[in-house]
């Protein structure tokens, strides 16, 4: 009878072990997910968040709970989660900074093989303009005018190795012309030292610029993206005005710590495919200057391999250096 007992505990303890992880996972989540984004609130990154968090919250039946952690350009809140619990419950909101900032400095993680990829939200690009006054109107004629005078035009972004500072010097690079970079502290103040004439041509983020474009107080040259951008589908790509091959998205996704669950990745795939579909956040990610992505982890992996290969050569060949 002892026996027949041991062998009937033994076999429920197994038959247990068996069942846990789908058992986890059809119950998942059981309590709210935090999403933590790697910057201060207000921003671009910020605004996406909270939108899409409120739309992710009807999917997944649960509260889910921006949380803001900026730091050090986004790398206090990417280590934060990094060495958080792979359960899902606490996932990063982050941006093409991730796969830029490994060739730029020193981490003390590895943000390749620290995090699986969950998905691709959305893509934004960044906008060349310049004054109305400025004498070249298109791309192509700045690009012609540059090589005229090497050295003698100048062009504002929003700090060293900032999205933007990257996105110009990738063009100086492949169109082999040379502008002076000037930094400011932040994509406002290029936008102002634009309007005021005090430099010939800024770079920013679409959200930053958009109004001024909008009010006529600058004229967009053209974007960063690989195609036109829904936003500004008048305004051409670099590509498009001659520099083959240009190619910089301000893409924004989904990570989680390496580790997690595939059916509780693939539940939170679910929830922000959903998301992206409805009209509210994608009429929010119009207003940031966003076309909504979406689609598969494998996917997203794809892009962040390829990013996190291309960067290193990229930086080194238009002459950007970090703090290593």
């Amino acid at each position: 009878m002892a026996e027949l007992r041991f062998w009937s505990v033994l076999a429920c303890v197994l038959s247990g072990m068996l069942m846990s992880p789908p058992a986890q996972a059809q119950q998942w989540p059981e309590r709210p997910i935090h999403v933590v984004v790697p910057y201060a609130p207000g921003g671009t990154i910020d605004i996406i968040a909270r939108q899409l968090s409120s739309e992710m919250e009807r999917s997944l039946g649960k509260p889910v709970i921006v949380d803001n952690r900026a730091g050090a350009g986004g790398i206090v809140g990417t280590e934060y989660v990094a060495r958080q619990p792979a359960d899902g419950y606490t996932i990063l909101l982050t941006t093409v900074s991730h796969t830029l900032t490994p060739s730029l400095q020193k981490l003390q993680f590895d943000p390749e093989n620290s995090f699986d990829p969950i998905v691709h939200i959305a893509d934004s690009p960044q906008v060349l303009f310049r004054n109305p006054s400025f004498p070249a109107a298109t791309l192509r004629e700045l690009i012609e005018l540059a090589r005229k005078k090497p050295g003698a035009l100048n062009y504002a972004h929003g700090g060293i190795g900032s999205p933007a500072n990257i996105a110009m010097e990738l063009l100086k690079s492949m169109a082999q012309i040379d502008v002076v970079g000037v930094a400011f502290k932040g994509a406002g103040p290029v936008v102002t030292a634009v309007v005021g004439g005090q430099v010939d041509l800024g770079v920013a983020s679409l959200p930053a610029v958009q109004a001024f474009i909008t009010a006529n107080s600058v004229k967009a040259l053209g974007v960063s993206t690989g195609t036109r951008t829904s936003t500004l589908p008048d305004v051409p790509t670099f590509a498009e005005e001659g520099v083959t091959g240009y190619e910089f998205n301000t893409w924004f996704g989904f990570l989680a710590p390496k580790g997690t669950p595939p059916a509780v990745t693939e539940r939170l795939v679910r929830a922000t495919n959903e998301a992206l579909r409805s009209p509210a956040m994608r009429e929010s990610l119009k207003k940031q200057g966003a076309d909504p992505v979406g689609g598969t982890s494998a996917e997203f992996s794809q892009l962040l391999k390829v990013e996190f290969a291309r960067w290193p050569d990229a930086l080194r060949r238009a002459g950007i250096k970090g703090e290593m």
